[in-house]
């Protein structure tokens, strides 16, 4: 093995396309106004793709690309933050069954109603 595949692993089609995915959402986080709290959002990012591993919508797309859909929206259209983007990522019922697990995640302090309904 090369040095070149031992730091760039080669990624399947499903996972290039998640990578994308969330690079592009960095991308659209990065170019907004507000505070870089990136570790947070990937921390979001890697527990809900960990959850939908290997979980397929019905056209075949990883699972995980729609959460990521809705976070890109929230960043882009509703121009809202990090806590916003993390719940995006987090918004489905198999990450939302370790509810206390997503507050500490996403450092929510002020409002843990957010995920309840």
């Amino acid at each position: 093995m090369h040095l070149d595949q031992e730091a760039n692993p080669i990624l399947t089609a499903d996972e290039q396309m998640i990578q994308d995915g969330f690079d592009a959402l960095l991308q659209d986080y990065l170019k907004s106004n507000h505070r870089r709290k990136v570790e947070r959002i990937t921390k979001a990012f890697n527990f809900a793709n960990q959850a939908h591993a290997g979980v397929k919508r019905r056209s075949g797309e990883p699972y995980i690309m729609h959460p990521i859909a809705v976070a890109r929206i929230v960043c882009r259209e509703m121009g809202l933050g990090s806590t916003s983007i993390c719940s995006a990522l987090l918004h489905d019922g198999r990450t939302l069954n370790t509810r206390w697990r997503i507050l500490r995640i996403c450092s929510v302090r002020r409002s843990p109603r957010l995920l309840t309904g």
